[in-house]
Parts: C-alpha cells; sequence; structure tokens
C-alpha cells in the first residue's frame, strides 16, 4: 500500500517545461518531483490531474478509482496512455462485476474530489499489478487500508500473470 500526493500537471509543467510533452511527463514526473522537494518518502507516489481537474496518470502506472456505490472507474484515455495493464485489469474487472463483487467498470473522468470520496484507490502497471492507495494527498482513502476489491483484483491479475497460456510468451531459454 501506498499514499499519493496531488501534483497539478499545470504546476509541473510548468516548473518543469516551456511547452507540454506528453512523452517527457511520464518519464519525469517521479524524478523531477523529488528533485523539487515534492516527493521525499519512497512509498509516496505522484497522480497529477488534467487541465480539467480529473485523474490522469501515475510516471508509469495508472490509477483505479472503486466509488462507494461500488463503481470502478479508470481514467479515459483522452489524457492517459492507453496501458496494456489497466486494459487487462478492465477486463479481470468484469468478471467482478458478474460475481456481484462491482456493481460496474468503466473508463471515464475521475474528478479529484470523487478519488477522495472513494472507498477504494489503486495504481496498476506491468510491475506492481494492483498496489493499494491509503491516502491521496494526505486523506485518508476508504478505512485507510487496502479494500477487498483492490484484493480481489490483485488475486485475479496475479493469477493471470501465471496461467493464462495466451498471453503468456515464451521466451525459448533453456536450462
Amino acid at each position: 500500500m501506498i499514499n499519493l500526493r496531488l501534483i497539478t500537471r499545470d504546476n509541473f509543467l510548468s516548473a518543469l517545461f516551456s511547452e507540454k510533452k506528453p512523452w517527457q511527463e511520464n518519464y519525469l514526473a517521479m524524478y523531477s518531483t523529488q528533485w523539487k522537494g515534492y516527493v521525499t518518502d519512497p512509498a509516496l507516489m505522484m497522480v497529477p490531474v488534467d487541465e480539467q481537474g480529473n485523474l490522469a496518470e501515475g510516471s508509469n502506472e495508472n490509477v483505479g478509482v472503486v466509488t462507494k456505490e461500488g463503481i470502478l472507474n479508470f481514467p479515459g484515455f483522452e489524457n492517459t496512455l492507453a496501458g496494456i495493464t489497466v486494459q487487462r485489469a478492465y477486463e479481470l474487472a468484469i468478471t467482478l462485476v458478474r460475481a456481484n463483487v462491482l456493481k460496474a467498470v468503466r473508463f471515464s473522468n475521475i474528478p479529484l474530489e470523487e478519488a477522495y470520496r472513494a472507498s477504494e484507490v489503486f495504481l496498476t502497471g506491468t510491475s506492481i499489478h494492483v498496489l493499494p492507495v491509503v491516502t491521496y494527498d494526505g486523506r485518508t482513502i476508504g478505512t485507510g487500508r487496502p479494500g477487498p476489491e483492490c484484493r480481489k483484483l490483485l488475486d485475479l491479475m496475479e493469477r493471470d500473470v501465471r496461467e493464462n497460456e495466451g498471453l503468456l510468451t515464451d521466451i525459448g531459454w533453456e536450462s
């Protein structure tokens, strides 16, 4: 589990670049916020907001928000990269809808206030699969502990990585 801190995209970019270049944001977001003193705790990560005040993405991970109504939202791909892992997390979350664990899963705009009020927030990415967020910008998310929906999605992701032959690539190394 981790903590998030809000760094607005405009403030971050004005401090870092003279013009907006989306590919630079993802490569340099974490490093530059550490250099500027915004992020000093290694367990603290950053998910900025876009120009409309909606959640965007972290430096190399996407974000998911579970509302108190049980709806899992991922930011749409208008201002984020269409990551393979978040797309797979979406597909696997549909099984949680079918099992009545979640009411729905969708890609949509997520205003910052919705994230603050969420029952669960998590990051998803290739190396972290599903990583629960317990605070965002100093505000406790849900109970302040990883929640059941994140745990169930993490279990699905980890099983998928180990057992889904259709997604595994044989690299042909011999012992």
